[in-house]
């Protein structure tokens, strides 16, 4: 499996299945990074990190939610994203839950549980703090009804999933780390 590391953040892609882990600019950030979607944070807003896996190509400009990438989810198929949010949000009653998941029973996906709602898929959100970190774990199933054979794999990439203690973010942009399906 391929191991992808940037941002105090690293996970292993199982076979099938592509990574990355970038940071949006800042204002004011250079940086030759075509490949990191969106456009800078608002003068004096912070950028943080996102990792996506997925079962399905992410086009470089998927957005953090990968909401413009839902659609391309077949039965099979997942999305799991780990976004970053400011170190002062780990202590907020929102990310009291403590450590990233490494195993979610597939009953718990909610067709109701997405940013987009779309016929046949399910979701799960749940808002964490690992070594001093808040982030937001956010998992789209393209099919509900095979949940029981697509979760697993799921497990697979949150059991690989390691969260370096935070340190802020980066002062520069990097070129965002990305594993292609094999």
């Amino acid at each position: 499996m391929p191991q992808l590391q940037a941002h105090g953040l690293t996970v292993q892609t199982p076979k099938g299945w592509e990574g990355r882990i970038f940071r949006r600019a800042q204002q004011g950030e250079l940086g030759a990074q075509a490949e990191v979607p969106g456009p800078p944070a608002p003068p004096g807003g912070q950028t943080y990190p996102v990792l996506h896996v997925a079962t399905i190509p992410l086009a470089p400009t998927v957005a953090d939610f990968a909401s413009d990438a839902v659609e391309a989810l077949g039965p099979t198929d997942a999305l799991v994203v780990l976004k970053e949010y400011a170190p002062t949000e780990a202590t907020k009653p929102l990310f009291a839950s403590p450590g990233l998941p490494t195993s979610i029973d597939p009953d718990a996906f909610n067709p109701s549980v997405l940013n987009r709602l779309i016929a046949g898929q399910a979701g799960l959100q749940r808002f964490l703090n690992a070594n001093n970190r808040a982030f937001c774990l956010y998992i789209v199933l393209g099919g509900y009804q095979r949940r029981h054979d697509v979760v697993p794999g799921v497990n697979t990439v949150l059991s690989s999933v390691r969260i370096d203690p935070g340190t802020g973010p980066t002062s520069v942009p990097s070129t965002p780390t990305t594993a292609p399906p094999p």
